[in-house]
């Protein structure tokens, strides 16, 4: 078998592929090693000396260059494609140097294109392994716990690097370990889609910090829509395959974006660039269900924003939902009544009553917020004092008109079950304790078992609902169907219990190890279990074991749901439909053969 471009027998080093990534990270930190300024901590011939290794080994390994192999038709259009893509970018990073009158430009732009390709593979894999029709549950775990810790762990360090944060930070100078456990906790929420830090996103980062945090938060959701597309098999019988639902996502962020690009102030974006960034971002954390905002209040001072409220709104609901839903649901329509594909699935209607259950708990939320936090409804024994002052931007419900007020309902309990977006205050006396009672609720209710929200999931309330309501009147059914039903429905109420223990464990871990009243514990412990953005206040304050405890619970709220889905799915749906073959034509001899016949 021939040898790829550059795999020599005698070449060890450049047979490895781990080779490459670890002087990617090299030549990544080399470039990384700058303030918030752009200026360099080091000689630069230095660190262009760090940067050669990764571009050498990309040419070698990946573009063939002084290949010593034979000839390999697939391998060689690979490379010849790799170094097409590589001469262009050569070209843009020697012009943009030679217009900057900087040749480290030159190197830099290089080595975030390799660094870059060679995350994009490993990422690939990664999700190759998560999307597999017939998943091994312990693989499944590992390949997801691994995959978030590495992404966890590379976004840490490229946040922690001065070039990411602002210089108006000094944290990364004087106390470089709470700048790292802030830099951890904020890579650990855009790659789980929470939306906790405690950092102000927006003014804390410098705008490679942010691109950095919305590149964590795509692959987030790529590695989510992965597990969310196995969990839906649970429902569906049809083929639903990731890049459709990434294609999806990709053009409604730009659609989205391009409909509030207009709608922002000028004191937050002054030009055009810082506009269109503000657009994707929020755009992303909106359809992602990450609370990430790019102001200090959230988006408190745009809720007057039509274009906006609407936008992010109407995002937040779909991604609850979640796009494989939605695919799925359009299966089941174009599907034929006769079709018995789904027989024997216990669950098959559970997508058809998704979309009714999301808007009645939106509006049945909103209702009750607005009642609740309407002067003068609900006894004074429910209503807290206010410890703290809320800021004159900051104004609660219970102060606002009724119009603002009902708009702001909507806006919470939107955000509740997905986004988690701060735009009213939640703190001690900012809402009364029933209004955070049902916050609690719907935060632990969380969206679909194929979206990009976290908690329990409603397809589970709906799923337990859909099984109890099909065995009533029903006395004939075989052992193999009540087996099914029997095994969905424990499988169903240990998912339940798990969801209600790590919140539980969230508020203790908290109560153990953080000093906050128990108003923060609540909330804070609820939201980070959860998958929601919210806080009271008390994220930037964690101690030290208090973050890496939420961070873990980030991680496990996340994972958890998800995989005990895929569980189920594999367990209703244990057989992938089989894709028809498509038939390869057998090579043709070449002329030499057929003349020696």
């Amino acid at each position: 078998m021939p040898n790829p471009p550059g795999r020599s027998a005698s070449g060890s080093l450049l047979r490895s592929h781990a080779a490459l990534a670890i002087t990617a990270l090299l030549g990544l930190g080399a470039v990384l090693s700058r303030d918030a300024r752009g200026n360099p901590f080091a000689p630069s011939l230095l660190l262009i000396v760090l940067q050669l290794p990764a571009i050498v080994l990309w040419l070698v390994q990946r573009c063939g260059i002084f290949k010593s192999s034979e000839p390999d038709g697939a391998t060689d259009r690979s490379a010849g494609s790799a170094l097409t893509i590589t001469a262009v970018v050569f070209l843009v990073a020697g012009a943009a140097a030679a217009l900057a009158g900087r040749a480290g430009i030159l190197f830099a732009i290089l080595t975030f294109y390799v660094a870059a390709m060679v995350a994009a593979d490993l990422v690939t894999v990664w999700v190759a392994r998560l999307a597999s029709p017939e998943p091994n549950i312990r693989e499944l775990v590992r390949a997801a716990v691994a995959g978030w810790l590495v992404i966890i762990v590379i976004g840490t360090a490229v946040l922690a690097a001065p070039l990411s944060t602002d210089s108006a930070v000094p944290d990364y100078r004087y106390n470089f370990w709470l700048h790292v456990g802030y830099c951890a906790q904020s890579a650990a929420s855009a790659a789980c889609l929470v939306g906790s830090s405690g950092y102000d996103i927006g003014s804390d980062f410098s705008p490679f910090g942010r691109f950095v945090i919305y590149a964590l938060m795509q692959i987030g959701a790529l590695g989510v829509a992965a597990l969310a597309v196995a969990a839906i098999r649970a429902m569906t019988s049809a083929v639903i395959r990731l890049r459709t639902v990434m294609s999806a996502a990709v053009v409604i962020q730009l659609v989205a974006a391009a409909v509030i690009y207009p709608a922002w102030r000028a004191a937050d974006t002054p030009d055009a660039a810082a506009r269109a960034g503000w657009s994707l971002f929020h755009a992303a954390a909106s359809l992602y269900n990450c609370g990430f905002a790019l102001r200090a209040d959230g988006l408190a001072t745009y809720l007057s924003s039509s274009s906006i409220f609407v936008v992010t709104t109407a995002l937040a609901i779909i991604g609850s939902i979640g796009l494989p839903t939605f695919a799925a649901a359009l299966a089941a329509v174009k599907r034929s009544p006769g079709d018995a594909a789904l027989s024997r699935s216990p669950l098959q209607r559970v997508v058809n009553h998704e979309f009714a259950v999301a808007f009645c708990l939106l509006f049945l939320c909103a209702i009750i917020l607005f009642v609740c936090e309407t002067p003068g409804a609900i006894p004074k024994l429910f209503i807290s004092d206010r410890p703290v002052d809320l800021g004159p931007k900051q104004v609660p419900l219970h102060e606002m008109a009724v119009g603002p007020r009902w708009q702001a309902a909507v806006f919470l309990a939107t955000a509740a079950r997905s986004s988690g977006f701060a735009g009213l205050p939640l703190a001690q006396g900012a809402i009364n304790w029933i209004t955070l009672a049902v916050l609690c609720v719907w935060m632990m209710i969380g969206g679909a078992a194929g979206s990009f929200a976290g908690g329990m999931r409603t397809t589970t309330l709906i799923a337990l609902a859909t099984l109890f309501f099909a065995s009533l009147g029903k006395t004939a059914a075989d052992d193999e169907s009540i087996a099914l039903r029997k095994s969905v429905r424990r499988r169903l109420l240990q998912l339940v219990a798990i969801v209600l223990g790590l919140n539980a464990v969230a508020v203790l871990a908290l109560v153990l190890t953080q000093e906050a009243s128990a108003w923060e514990r609540i909330l804070e412990g609820v939201a980070v279990a959860s998958g929601v953005g919210w806080t009271g206040g008390l994220a930037p304050h964690l101690t030290p074991i208090a973050r890496c405890l939420m961070i873990v619970i980030m991680i496990a709220g996340r994972l958890l749901p998800l995989i005990w889905w895929c569980r189920i799915a594999l367990l209703v749906n244990p057989a992938p439909p089989a894709e028809p073959a498509i038939p390869v034509a057998s090579p043709r001899p070449d002329r030499a053969a057929r003349r020696k016949k």
